[in-house]
């Protein structure tokens, strides 16, 4: 019997008020989440059409290197490429995961201020 009066007691922590005012704050965190996750995501999609355009080029590239024969600027043309093909892929994958660490992070900040751990 005891435990469930310290449940109850637990659980009606928050009066009325102060579950509107949560609700609004966490309204309010969300909708800047949004905002936050909005940007990020344009972001990536355009690193990612970088990424397309940087494929084509080096599909145009070794297109025209197998056509005329070997070059040394052709040569250095693809492995340029080829390196910011890398560097691009490496960028997006960063991105995606700081996009998702952020995510917990502003939860888990959110959580610590509201005093809801």
């Amino acid at each position: 019997m005891a435990n469930t009066t310290t449940n109850a007691q637990e659980t009606s922590e928050f009066g009325f008020v102060q579950t509107i005012l949560l609700g609004w704050k966490v309204l309010l965190s969300e909708l800047h989440w949004q905002i936050l996750r909005g940007l990020r995501s344009w972001e990536i999609r355009q690193i990612d059409q970088r990424l397309q355009r940087e494929y084509q080029t080096l599909g145009r590239l070794l297109s025209n290197r197998k056509q005329d024969q070997e070059s040394e600027d052709s040569d250095s043309e693809v492995e340029l490429c080829q390196k910011q093909i890398d560097f691009l892929t490496k960028e997006i994958d960063f991105l995606k995961q700081e996009h998702n660490n952020l995510r917990v992070t502003i939860v888990d900040q959110r959580c610590q201020k509201w005093s809801l751990k």
